[in-house]
């Protein structure tokens, strides 16, 4: 191993050079000078970059403190590293999603008006960081067929339905349908009319065709050719300028997303307005992974003169698809991106990274969704948890940036903190391709070399790694994921045996328990007057949807083009199918209709229903048609969903589907025309040609990728991109229609709103009073306490504190949402917090969200006893075990217990996201050993010896009662960045203290 370099070779200012592109002149820092930096993988460099840039500007020991850490890995040092040894990041960017987003907001919102009525400067409360917040977690699948009456009346004879493949015969039991209105009857498939392969890219500018009259009518089985070429018309799509039959359910969709959400976007569209540094992409213009790939990354940024590689950091777990840019980015909590817009940077404990060499040629039937689920299985198989995963080796040129931005979407499920590309030849053609600015690319390819962050693909890689793991692209086999995890990865060729196999596990992970004789039941179920088997292993819903897929031209063009050659070998999609297509950008619709394959989606049922997450973040819209719920009931059928996403857990589709499939969009329009998942692909047909009787099988239909290369190579260029995105800032007619006001210093709170409040806390946590002495337990909890333990995202029981604060404002329980749909609430978060039904407070024994107040030693709900506490001037403080506060990270996981009145945490260990979360709040976590745990009955009064001037991981006196004895515990403020945050209270008493004395906005 080679001896490591030294820090102090190279002094910041000697490393700080000028660089010229073109006639533009910046500043940037040469890190290459540094000693062995070519040996650090290209994650790692943007790290070491950043902390070089922070050092140099801040001076502080925190950020040499990150350098060091970085360089330890060319001498092996990180080998002998402790397991909490944390860095600190500071990304160039923060990405926020409507649902996690907006609870940072309004706090942005609050503090605003704080310094307004204090006479300070409004302008001076704005993100510190450039914020971008995409719309795209409210697009709920109400409608999702066409709707039409019955030409004539359907006939009430049974009917044998055509599923592609044999079933068992039915049961006598015949269930009969009122069906719900995104069910209605789905018109016969329209007469083939021969369309070319792809539209000329000058029909872009051709003129706007008036509606066909058959449009207009109650007829709609044939549809009007209105140049399905052209981009539909901007009801529908917020970018797009031309009428279009296509969109139907689209249009219905966005009109009842509007509807729902009115309240959160007048505030959304506020908020764009009335802060300079923070963006809000409109709902309807995509999911915000795909927006941030296609539109926002900078890849190279600039502040202050000076270039640097862009980063980000998102409220979404898979925020980390940024990577396939090569732009490093990874989900945080709510609470982290909050801090970083008011300046801060994130905590991460140090990564080992992890090699990826790919190496092969990928077959003409496997995808990216294909590759993506090989790797997850071998990367899970492998264990990369929290690991920096990096990809590089010969064939990396296989892979375009849509491949790439899919692997690297699917890091959560592997595992791995992020999945990195680093910047090569591709990525500059990307660029080139989704309508970046020439002068920019330029720089970004100039900038990346000069730092010798650009990868070439004939360069030695001479890279430590922690260690490595190949691929080859060529073991690759088309396969799906399920059906419960998104790690069982199955052969397309293996599924039906699979899936039968399964039904006879034991239930669990894999398995349904079900016995022999329950393996062959099935359903013939009343739609409309046709009638169609319902058994074990039918496909009940098929949603192409998510960042996941959407993203990636070759498998939605391959989609449509194995659609349009099902249609025209006369298959369908079976009624009993409920089919959407939910595309992750504009984008796509635009190359979707260039290439004329959007009327065959349309025939098969695909039709787009919205921009955003729809089915893949539970917004499938209603439950299925009473008919067949009754006969998944009545025979405990298990039947199928599949989804190209990236997550398939149990009723995640839909609550009465319990066996859910990831895959590609190709094999998800196939599975549902042949209506089953237990059919093997290879030698059993996908149905028969409606006109000739032709058996059809998937190789007479699956388009080679030649075909598909060559139709992306002419449809997926700039001119689509900038059309697409040149509109985001204009939005569309519901976006317009939107009445907000027009001071920026005020946002307008409703008194009447149930989920948007001005929250008033921030007055309290802004004044930073804590009291150490005398402090009362709130509650005292067991080992492993999860976030949502502490605060739960699901239904309000109407038992709870929060429920009886809604039920006074009015509402009935059905209108009591769930505790993530109100989070723009206060009074019900507080309220909410501690409130899980399973909760178990060790001072008394009672299971739910109760607890002991003392000394009255009356038991009351959590919530009711904080309140009494408080009004007495009683601090509070919380007992937990090990692992306290694991799980997905929330802000209102340690926003709630501070609101509570809770001002310090005692633990025998911390998980690490929510230890720092807590600093951020203004909570002191304190580290105690299992003997002062089992010591501690939660009855005592503690007083804690804490100071001014501690230090990271200090330890200090906790003092029992009237001094009647004291034990240590460790304070688990882990270095000078989160000393110096405790100390002003957490961050938003930071932000509050350094803007309240500006009274002028020129000395802002």
């Amino acid at each position: 191993m080679k001896e490591g370099p030294s820090s102090g070779t190279m002094e910041d200012e000697d490393l700080l050079k000028d660089f010229q592109v073109g006639e533009r002149s910046y500043k940037y820092y040469d890190v290459t000078q540094i000693q062995g930096y070519e040996e650090l993988p290209y994650s790692l460099r943007v790290l070491l970059e950043c902390a070089v840039r922070k050092r140099s500007e801040t001076q502080g020991q925190v950020w040499k403190d990150v350098y060091e850490r970085i360089l330890s890995v060319l001498s092996g040092c990180e080998e002998d590293s402790e397991e909490d040894d944390d860095i600190l990041f500071h990304p160039g960017r923060v990405l926020l999603q409507d649902f996690t987003g907006v609870p940072a907001l309004i706090d942005l919102a609050a503090i605003r008006e704080s310094v307004s009525k204090s006479g300070g400067c409004p302008d001076v409360v704005d993100s510190l960081c450039p914020a971008d917040l995409v719309v795209d977690h409210c697009v709920q699948v109400d409608y999702n067929q066409i709707k039409q009456q019955l030409s004539s009346p359907p006939d009430p004879s049974p009917k044998t339905p055509v599923l592609g493949g044999s079933m068992q015969p039915c049961p006598t039991v015949i269930v009969h349908s009122t069906f719900p209105p995104p069910f209605l009857a789905y018109p016969p498939p329209p007469p083939i009319y021969t369309l070319p392969a792809f539209y000329p890219i000058s029909s872009y500018q051709s003129k706007v065709v008036a509606p066909s009259p058959a449009s207009n009518t109650s007829n709609r089985s044939v549809p009007p050719m209105d140049n399905p070429g052209l981009p539909i018309q901007d009801d529908i799509c917020p970018f797009h300028q031309k009428m279009s039959y296509w969109a139907d359910a689209l249009r219905s969709n966005q009109t009842s997303e509007f509807e729902r959400n009115k309240e959160r976007f007048i505030f959304l569209k506020w908020v764009n307005s009335a802060f300079k540094n923070i963006t809000v992409i409109p709902p309807g213009t995509g999911v915000m992974h795909q927006v941030n790939l296609e539109y926002l990354a900078r890849v190279v940024t600039c502040q202050g003169g000076v270039l640097f590689p862009d980063s980000v950091v998102g409220t979404d777990t898979h925020t980390t698809m940024i990577n396939g840019l090569g732009v490093l980015g990874w989900g945080v909590g709510t609470l982290d991106a909050q801090a970083v817009m008011f300046g801060h940077p994130v905590t991460l404990s140090f990564p080992r990274v992890v090699g990826i060499r790919i190496k092969g040629v990928i077959s003409d039937y496997s995808t990216s969704t294909d590759l993506v689920l090989m790797i997850t299985k071998k990367l899970r198989q492998a264990g990369v948890q929290g690991a920096f995963v990096e990809f590089f080796g010969p064939s990396l040129k296989e892979l375009s940036v849509a491949d790439r931005a899919t692997i690297s979407n699917m890091c959560p499920e592997y595992g791995a903190l992020v999945g990195f590309f680093p910047i090569d030849e591709i990525t500059i053609q990307y660029l080139a391709q989704s309508g970046r600015d020439k002068s920019h690319i330029e720089t970004v390819e100039k900038y990346m070399k000069t730092v010798k962050m650009f990868r070439s693909s004939d360069e030695n890689e001479n890279i430590r790694f922690a260690s490595i793991i190949e691929i080859d692209l060529s073991d690759i086999i088309p396969c799906v994921s399920g059906p419960k995890r998104t790690k069982d990865k199955v052969s397309i060729n293996e599924i039906a045996a699979d899936f039968k196999s399964a039904l006879h596990l034991k239930e669990g992970p894999k398995g349904y328990g079900l016995s022999q004789g329950q393996g062959h039941v099935a359903f013939s179920v009343n739609i409309d007057g046709e009638y169609f088997t319902v058994g074990h292993g039918t496909v009940l819903l098929a949603a192409i949807s998510s960042c996941t897929n959407t993203s990636n031209p070759s498998v939605m063009l391959g989609a449509g083009l194995l659609a349009k050659k099902a249609v025209e070998c006369g298959l369908s999609v079976p009624k009993v199918v409920k089919t959407s297509l939910a595309p992750g950008s504009g984008v796509v619709t635009s190359y979707l209709q260039e290439s004329g394959v959007m009327p065959y989606l349309y025939m098969l049922g695909f039709e787009i229903v919205g921009y955003g997450c729809s089915t893949c973040s539970y917004n499938s819209g209603p439950n299925l048609p009473d008919s067949i719920v009754q006969a998944i009931k009545q025979g405990n059928l298990v039947c199928c969903g599949l989804l190209s996403g990236n997550r398939n857990f149990e009723g995640r589709l839909d609550p009465d589907i319990r066996a859910n499939y990831l895959a590609s969009p190709l094999m998800v329009i196939a599975y549902a025309i042949a209506g089953r998942i237990d059919i093997n692909l290879d030698r059993e047909p996908l149905g028969f040609n409606s006109h000739t009787g032709e058996a059809i099988f998937l190789k007479n239909i699956w388009p080679s990728r030649q075909e598909i290369q060559e139709i992306e190579r002419k449809l997926v260029i700039p001119g689509i991109y900038r059309q697409v995105y040149s509109k985001v800032s204009v939005g569309n007619k519901h976006w317009d229609s939107l009445s907000v006001p027009n001071s920026v210093d005020k946002f307008p709170w409703s008194s009447d709103s149930t989920y948007i409040k001005c929250p008033e806390y921030i007055k309290e946590i802004g004044s930073n009073a804590r009291n150490w002495k005398n402090m009362r337990c709130l509650l005292k909890l067991g080992d492993n306490i999860t976030s949502d333990h502490i605060s739960p995202a699901g239904s309000i029981t109407r038992s709870s504190p929060a429920a009886e604060y809604l039920s006074s404002l009015g509402l009935a329980p059905r209108e009591y949402n769930s505790y993530g749909a109100r989070r723009g609430n206060y009074h019900v978060m507080v309220r909410g917090t501690f409130s899980n039904m399973r909760l178990q407070n060790h001072l008394l024994n009672k299971v739910g969200p109760y607890t002991l107040h003392l000394p009255s030693e009356v038991t009351t709900t959590i919530f009711e006893a904080s309140e009494r506490y408080k009004n007495d001037g009683v601090s509070l403080f919380a007992i937990g075990g090990k692992n306290f506060g694991r799980g997905t990270s929330r802000d209102w996981a340690t926003r709630g217990p501070f609101l509570l009145g809770v001002r310090a945490i005692l633990a025998v260990s911390f998980d690490p996201t929510y230890r720092s979360n807590l600093v951020k709040t203004g909570i002191l976590p304190l580290q105690i050993t299992s003997i002062s745990y089992e010591s501690l009955k939660g009855t005592e009064c503690l007083s804690i010896d804490i100071r001014d001037n501690i230090t990271p991981k200090c330890l200090i006196d906790v003092v029992v009662g009237k001094a009647e004895r004291s034990f240590k515990a460790v304070v688990r403020v882990d270095n000078d960045y989160e000393t110096d945050v405790f100390h002003a209270g957490g961050v938003i008493a930071q932000i509050v203290s350094k803007t309240k004395d500006k009274t002028t906005c020129e000395t802002a």
